[in-house]
């Protein structure tokens, strides 16, 4: 056996880590840092990835789990069959009134 230490992960569905940030955190960051090389404005989109990953923070911590996905649901801007989730009982989240 190999006396090396094996990692664990506390829960089976943990996210992936990036230092001290999960992957959904740092994501923004990374995008608006890729922009501001493209643009030449390092710096500001920089600041404005560190704002959108603060807020986004903040949303995803008082909301519960898949409220996000839940939200873009509903209001129409992602169908469940992008999802993968594609059923006959649950109707488009634009179809807000039915007629027998």
């Amino acid at each position: 056996m190999s006396k090396e230490p094996v990692y664990i992960p506390r829960h089976i569905d943990a996210p992936f880590q990036f230092l001290f940030w999960q992957f959904d955190e740092i994501l923004p960051v990374i995008v608006a840092a890729m922009f501001g090389v493209l643009l030449h404005q390092q710096l500001i989109c920089f600041a404005i990835g560190l704002v959108i990953m603060n807020r986004w923070t903040k949303y995803r911590d008082n909301h519960p789990d898949g409220y996000a996905l839940h939200a873009l649901y509903w209001t129409g801007i992602v169908p469940l069959s992008l999802v993968g989730k594609k059923s006959h009982l649950i109707p488009e989240a634009l179809d807000r009134e039915f007629l027998p």
